[in-house]
């Protein structure tokens, strides 16, 4: 009787260990909830070759520490990255989809994004960028940005001459541009002309043959004479009688380049703008709010 209890007592004894033992096994090997990426946050799914684009995720693991969790970024361009943020410049147009994969060593959860990467309108930027975005772009590309109320630019000082690249803003939104050139030269005018046709040749081969390539004569007087005198268009120009226009229609944007004196500041304004295409088309209004952008940045950079 005795050795039967026993043998029965160890048979018990013997299952019950197999239980806890099957039991944690289980338990063990039992997978975890997956990360859960939900969302993937951008100023805007439409960006500039060139732009610096930070994409931030939402990530939720109810089994890990979000600290301990790793993240692995591809993109359809060879991009790559295992921050938790993206930080991403695109260098080539078209639909990109980056990927993020996240891990909390047993289970892994993604989220794609999808891109559009088109050419800039102006420099780094595409119309209806944020003021903010734009001070990004510029910096993260080694650019020194100088506000100035509602406008961003940069200097570039050459030997005799100062190139600024300007960003205008209505309402947070980048609404205009221009490229300014301010050129000294004491008596050989003829050296604006020459500064003209060099920009004019470097559009036409960006945006091809300019829409319009004309010659303003303040009078028919000032015509015949730089029509015998062709070599005296710069002293023209520069006495307020002759003024030069070219322009261009781009998908998004309409370009101009001109030189003349302004009659109401007496600045020699020589620069290039462009305009969003849907609010300015190639109109009396389009002229007019080219020579303002042109001439208020002139402006601002001599205060």
């Amino acid at each position: 009787m005795v050795s039967f209890t026993k043998k029965k007592l160890a048979i018990l004894l013997l299952t019950a260990s197999s239980l806890i033992i099957s039991c944690s096994k289980d338990d063990s090997e039992q997978p975890g909830k997956t990360p859960n990426v939900d969302s993937l946050s951008v100023t805007s799914k439409k960006v500039a070759v060139g732009q610096y684009i930070v994409i931030s995720p939402s990530v939720k693991d109810e089994d890990t520490d979000n600290s301990k969790l790793t993240y692995s970024w591809t993109g359809t361009d060879g991009f790559k990255s295992s921050e938790a943020e993206a930080k991403w410049r695109p260098t080539v147009t078209g639909n990109h989809t980056l990927t993020l994969n996240v891990s909390d060593g047993k289970t892994s959860g993604k989220k794609d994004i999808l891109f559009n990467v088109v050419n800039p309108d102006f420099r780094l930027g595409i119309w209806a960028n944020k003021y903010a975005d734009i001070q990004l772009f510029e910096s993260k590309a080694g650019k020194t940005v100088h506000p100035a109320s509602n406008l961003l630019f940069q200097i570039y000082q050459g030997e005799n001459t100062t190139t600024i690249d300007a960003y205008a803003f209505t309402n947070n939104l980048l609404s205009s541009a221009s490229t300014l050139f301010t050129k000294t030269y004491a008596s050989t005018y003829s050296q604006y002309v020459t500064d003209y046709n060099t920009n004019l040749n470097k559009l036409r081969t960006k945006y091809g043959t300019p829409k319009s390539n004309l010659i303003f004569y303040k009078t028919d007087s000032v015509r015949t004479v730089i029509t015998t005198h062709p070599e005296l268009i710069g002293d023209a120009i520069v006495a307020g009688d002759v003024k030069l226009t070219a322009t261009w229609e781009t998908t998004s944007s309409t370009v101009a380049l001109t030189i003349y004196k302004s009659s109401t500041s007496g600045n020699l304004i020589f620069g290039a703008s462009y305009i969003p295409l849907s609010t300015a088309p190639l109109t009396a209004s389009f002229e007019n709010k080219r020579e303002s952008l042109l001439e208020g940045l002139t402006n601002s950079i001599k205060k």
